[in-house]
């Protein structure tokens, strides 16, 4: 997606109480920022998502290398909306951004099984949370992979389902050329269960999720990957059943 209008809500905007999923969508390269404060304070979010009955759900995203807005979050959501992300990877664009997801008048934002970044030369200054929660807000991060300067996260809804990440290459299969599927050996591999959310599509490649990968085991909480991409082993095939006429 790319939004070339300056004057718009980020790439994708939602609003007027709709329900809609985003499922494995690339939001890469989107020049959403604002151009001056008469846009309005929410015109360059990469994700948008505003009034009393709008819900938002997103699975299976890759979303990356953003120009974003200067004065909001990379994913905002206002007035009452309720953003969904899970199995999502998230790396905030370079000068991006107050944060990664922001929550604003009795909005909602819940994470799932996400691998979360937040450029520390940002104008949020790596956080993954531009604001501190506010009356009527609510905010739910579970098995969460993050790196952030700032502990703005909720409490995790179980012990050990929050980790800092410790190496960016050793995550991803090529971090630095942006390749951003997960490598062998990953921390994000078998690392949650379906407890809080079960994932309804596949990978970013159309790949099932769940593979139990010896000898992890479904460490620390379960066998799922986290992020956008289900990592699979190199000689790991998918039989899919062929599908005939009648």
């Amino acid at each position: 997606f790319v939004n070339g209008n300056p004057l718009g809500a980020g790439a994708l905007s939602y609003d007027g109480g709709t329900g809609v999923s985003d499922r494995m969508v690339l939001v890469n390269g989107t020049a959403a920022t604002e151009v001056s404060t008469a846009t309005g304070p929410n015109s360059g979010s990469v994700v948008f998502a505003e009034d009393p009955g709008t819900t938002v759900a997103m699975e299976g995203c890759l979303i990356y290398a953003n120009l974003g807005s200067l004065n909001d979050a990379y994913l905002d959501t206002v007035d009452g909306a309720v953003l969904t992300v899970a199995f999502t990877t998230v790396a905030e664009g370079v000068g991006c951004c107050k944060g990664l997801f922001d929550t604003n008048s009795n909005s909602t934002v819940n994470l799932y099984s996400n691998i979360l970044m937040a450029n520390v030369s940002g104008p949020g200054g790596g956080r993954i949370f531009d604001e501190p929660l506010a009356a009527g807000e609510s905010r739910v991060a579970d098995c969460i992979l993050f790196e952030e300067d700032s502990a703005t996260l909720p409490p995790p809804l179980d012990p050990g389902s929050q980790v800092a990440i410790a190496s960016l290459p050793a995550l991803f299969a090529n971090f630095a050329a942006g390749d951003y599927r997960l490598r062998g050996g990953s921390p994000a591999i078998d690392f949650c269960d379906t407890f809080r959310y079960t994932p309804v599509t596949t990978d970013i490649d159309d790949e099932s999720r769940g593979l139990d990968v010896p000898p992890l085991g479904g460490a620390p909480i379960g066998i799922y990957d986290l992020g956008a991409d289900a990592w699979r082993p190199p000689l790991h095939t998918e039989h899919r059943e062929p599908e005939c006429p009648d």
